[in-house]
């Protein structure tokens, strides 16, 4: 008599999450955005069907980093290629809200470590710890949480306030 083996737990979770996996773009759409992200972290090899380039959401942070940084439309490349892209999907996948993603990405360009060296940061420089130092408080004002950013952006307004003057 041949041997029958049962398929493990793992296995049986893996086959119902397959029957759960949006099959193209719009599929993807009717999802939640941080169930999107999430998904996609787990399962990159499904950026093809995902197509996080072209989330509404992903689209819009990019916009206000963009609009922040005095730059033109943000080009968004392929998940495995664009490391924006990705950052930004982390993000969303860590549960971030798209509005203080957004508040932040329109919010760090102005701040002067963004363009120290003369070179501009992009996407990918929007890291967990950027976000959490940048996201709105609950009445909308900036939340500095370290004491060395706070004298920079104090010592940036003054520099503004005597060459305004």
């Amino acid at each position: 008599m041949a041997s029958v083996s049962l398929p493990s737990v793992s296995e049986t979770e893996g086959e119902e999450e397959l029957k759960n996996v949006p099959r193209d773009l719009k599929e993807a759409l009717a999802l939640p955005a941080a169930g999107r992200a999430e998904l996609l972290r787990r399962r990159p090899e499904l950026s093809g069907k995902l197509a996080p380039d072209r989330w509404p959401e992903v689209a819009a942070i990019a916009a206000a980093l963009a609009e922040g940084a005095g730059l033109p439309k943000l080009y968004l490349g392929p998940y495995e290629k664009d490391e924006g892209v990705r950052r930004v999907v982390e993000l969303l996948a860590i549960g971030f809200p798209q509005n203080g993603l957004e508040y932040v990405a329109r919010t760090v360009p102005k701040q002067p470590w963004w363009t120290a060296g003369g070179k501009r940061l992009g996407l990918s420089s929007l890291s967990p710890e950027v976000v959490r130092r940048n996201m709105p408080s609950e009445d909308g004002r900036p939340r500095l949480l370290s004491p060395r950013v706070a004298k920079v952006v104090e010592a940036e307004r003054e520099r503004k306030a005597h060459g305004a003057a």
